[in-house]
């Protein structure tokens, strides 16, 4: 309620808590990071999803050879579905270890991290994966979609308002 001489107030934590849950949200985690850590369940809940943290010096020579990282990868448990985050791309991008140009991309990145010393590549694995998709199209053929909706304050002029539907199917 506004006071009635017009003044406003407001707690700190009201004031501040946008920002501060921006600042944190992306930094929560359950556990450190490590080179190899387990998919941790409370009972069929994922929590944390399986994941390698690769320091990118060892995958550089494999990255600059053809046909070796996705072996390389394979060799270390890594699964053919995974997402990956590099110093140099901090947003993780998927990668396919039997889709070539999704291995290329993933060499693109290894090559760009490289340049720093002491930097680690950072695998996840896809969950649920492919083997799991439960939408199936007019045909019966599994896919994914994604719908996503740009809100638009009508009070306030837009030059541009969108929204995106993007559709992946899997044969």
């Amino acid at each position: 309620m506004e006071p009635p001489d017009g003044s406003w107030s407001a707690s700190v934590t009201e004031v501040l808590g946008e920002f501060l849950t921006a600042l944190v949200v992306n930094r929560f985690q359950l556990r450190p990071k490590g080179a190899h850590a387990p998919r941790v369940l409370l009972d069929d809940l994922v929590i944390c999803r399986e994941s390698w943290r690769i320091p990118v010096a060892e995958l550089e020579a494999a990255a600059r050879k053809p046909g070796t990282l996705a072996a390389e990868l394979a060799a270390r448990g890594v699964p053919r579905h995974l997402f990956a985050r590099t110093p140099a791309e901090p947003k993780p991008f998927y990668v396919d270890l039997e889709a070539p140009l999704l291995v290329r991309n993933l060499q693109r990145a290894i090559r760009l991290a490289a340049a720093g010393e002491g930097l680690c590549l950072d695998l996840g694995e896809m969950l649920p994966g492919p083997e799991h998709l439960w939408l199936a199209d007019q045909d019966g053929g599994q896919c994914t979609a994604e719908f996503r909706l740009v809100a638009v304050d009508e009070a306030e002029p837009q030059t541009v308002a969108m929204t995106a539907m993007t559709d992946t199917r899997r044969s």
